[in-house]
Formats: structure tokens, sequence, C-alpha cells
């Protein structure tokens, strides 16, 4: 082999050296590229699941005040029934009605439960179910009118879609100790 044979041997190998770097940094660059556009997808989805869950744990804070957990039991269960139903999954909505006692609600005159600020979501185990934070905000009628919060506490919600809709399968308050 002389000379010329060589150094053609040797275009030919650092062409396809150069080949294959080439396909590899496009392939690397479009595996980067499908990767973005699953995780903006994502984000998006978990955006919109945020903004629905949102407004479903808003709504229910704002009705606990509506729940008197020391009315007689009927009553309690007929204003869970009222004011839950639209809110929670039908599992959770029949273990408050047959148990009122582990329900959210309002337990004294004052402070009472006002409202729940809206944290934030977390993907669960599942696209159907997520965890969201919140936290459920008492006022006294010194806070409705100066503004501020009596007390508040951390809870834990697990929403779940059930026919087309977020709703809230279970809740669980942090303790504040």
């Amino acid at each position: 082999m002389n000379n010329k044979e060589k150094k053609e041997k040797i275009y030919k190998i650092i062409a396809i050296v150069i080949l294959i770097v080439t396909l590899m940094s496009e392939l690397t660059l479009l595996g980067i590229k499908i990767r973005a556009i699953y995780l903006d997808k994502e984000l998006e989805k978990i955006n919109r699941v945020s903004m629905e869950a949102s407004v479903t744990i808003k709504e229910f804070g704002n009705r606990l005040k509506n729940v008197y957990l020391t009315a007689p039991e009927e009553e309690v269960k007929k204003a869970i029934e009222e004011n839950y139903r639209d809110f929670l999954s039908p599992t959770l909505l029949n273990l408050w009605l047959e148990d009122p006692s582990k329900a959210l609600g309002r337990v004294t005159s004052s402070p009472w439960p006002e409202r729940i600020e809206f944290i934030g979501v977390f993907l669960l185990s599942n696209d159907d179910q997520y965890i969201a934070l919140g936290r459920i905000i008492e006022v006294t009628s010194v806070e409705m009118i100066e503004g501020g919060e009596a007390s508040s506490q951390i809870a834990k919600f697990t929403i779940k879609k059930i026919n087309g809709k977020w709703l809230i399968d279970n809740i669980e308050i942090e303790n504040n100790e």
C-alpha cells in the first residue's frame, strides 16, 4: 500500500468518524427536544390540575364555617351533605356521613374556619391522583374587620379525578405541635 492509498484510507476513516459523531450529536439533540416537549406537556398538565384543584379546595374551604360539628348529629349530616357533596369523593363524603366526628367544620363559635389558602399540588402516583397542600385559616370577628388570621393549620389533600372532576378523597391535618 502506497502513501496515497494510506491517506485515502485515513480520510475515509476520519469521514466515517465525523459522520458517526454528527449522527450521535443529532440523536442526542433530538432526544433532548423530545424530553423538553414531554416536560412542557407534563408541566402544562400539572398547572391545569393545580388550577382545578385550587378551585375545588378553596370552594370547599369557604363552606367549612357552614358545618357546625357541635350541632345534633342529623343536622351535622345534613350540613355535610349540602355543603361538601360537590367537593368530596363519594368515599370521603360517605365516611363523614357515617361518622361526622371525622369531618372538618366549625367546632366553636370563635374562631371559625374561614377559608383555605391553596399552596400547591404534587403528582402522587398516577395522572388521576395528586397531593395538594393548603392552609386552613381560622378567624374571629376581630380578623374579619382588621384582617389577618387567628390561627391556621396545614392540610394535605389527596385529590382524585372522578367522573371528570377533581374531588377531595382524603384530608390530613398537620399537628402544630
